[in-house]
């Protein structure tokens, strides 16, 4: 019996509506764009990623390091049911695979660490050519040796004292940013009204101020 033959009667156990709706979503999966996790451990942030991926149609997942399938179902919701996830020991047989795969390998990351590769905004990446898109853990980073053969560098503009995402939150980012057309790198958010901007300043240089009831009163005093 050929594959196609076994393939064609194990479809006979699966409901008619529930394969229509595999092939509706095999039409959107894509492997041109892949997610490589470097040594990044916690069973949630991993576990979160797998459910990103599945959700924009991103059908490869790799994971370089111990944290190889640690990741959780109930957090996943399943995704990883319908996902390809490669696990790799090393990140040099990790890097090796991608590039023989045609992959330009994008290191996302602060704006100021990348210091040999200049970083572009996500926004910006060139999503029509083989991207693998590199998250390292929060502590450690992403390897000397992944950043070392990395061919691009891309952060996620920032607007705020924070200086970083969560690696979940930046991954699904990321992957939003994917399924746009290509965009110029501009906030289309008005700013705080002037007035608004006084009373905001206002409560952030006291929240800045340890003991401020302190520091107020005696102010007051000093009139």
């Amino acid at each position: 019996m050929s594959e196609e033959e076994k393939q064609n009667k194990l479809e006979q156990f699966i409901l008619p509506r529930r394969l229509e709706r595999m092939d509706e979503i095999l039409a959107k999966r894509s492997d041109q764009l892949t997610i490589v996790l470097d040594r990044v451990y916690h069973e949630h942030n991993i576990s979160a990623v797998l459910r990103s991926a599945d959700a924009f149609g991103i059908q490869t997942v790799h994971i370089i390091g111990a944290g190889n399938g640690g990741f959780s179902s109930g957090i996943t919701q399943g995704a990883d049911r319908w996902l390809d996830i490669v696990s790799h020991e090393n990140p040099d047989s990790a890097i090796d695979n991608l590039e023989k795969d045609g992959y330009e390998i994008v290191l996302v990351q602060a704006e100021e660490q990348s210091e040999t590769i200049q970083s572009v905004p996500v926004i910006s990446l060139p999503f029509e050519k083989k991207l693998a898109l590199v998250f390292g853990s929060e502590k450690q980073g992403i390897s000397e040796v992944v950043s070392a053969r990395a061919n691009l560098a891309t952060h996620i503009p920032m607007h705020g004292f924070v200086e970083s995402f969560n690696i979940s939150v930046a991954a699904a980012i990321c992957l939003f940013c994917s399924t746009f057309s290509a965009a110029k790198d501009q906030r289309r958010l008005a700013p705080l009204s002037d007035e608004k901007k006084i009373r905001v300043k206002k409560n952030w240089v006291k929240g800045d101020i340890r003991n401020v009831e302190i520091v107020e009163r005696s102010l007051s005093k000093d009139k």
